[in-house]
């Protein structure tokens, strides 16, 4: 028994027309995770976009941009994200352009990739 059917309904919002559209997911878990999502009977919307949380409710515009309110007692927010670029560029205004950005800072990515970018930063220092 998973945490996810424990008596709980659980729904999830995408704004994307798919659900993990731009995970950039190894294809076998994506696959696990869509499977995941139907065996445990979570209620999808996708091109979704949650305007409000208040109140005990969820207020957000459907798919056919119809305004509609869903009950919830519990919401998680996984918003995306974006990289912030403010210290790199204060870093290259100090140093001459002789600064190099890695990670997330560069852009959002899997550790793997921070990992390699760190590498390769390190092995072409001058």
């Amino acid at each position: 028994m998973t945490w996810l059917n424990k008596g709980t309904r659980w729904t999830l919002f995408e704004q994307l027309p798919n659900i993990l559209q731009n995970a950039n997911e190894c294809l076998n878990n994506e696959q696990h995770l869509k499977a995941k999502v139907t065996v445990d009977n979570v209620t999808v919307h996708t091109s979704a976009i949650v305007k409000e949380v208040e109140n005990g409710q969820t207020t957000y515009v459907d798919n056919q941009k119809q305004v509609q309110t869903l009950a919830c007692d519990t919401v998680l927010n996984a918003i995306g994200f974006r990289s912030n670029d403010q210290l790199s560029n204060d870093l290259y205004a100090l140093f001459d352009d002789h600064a190099n950005v890695i990670g997330d800072a560069l852009q959002p990515r899997k550790i793997m990739n921070a990992i390699h970018g760190g590498y390769h930063t390190i092995r072409t220092m001058e």
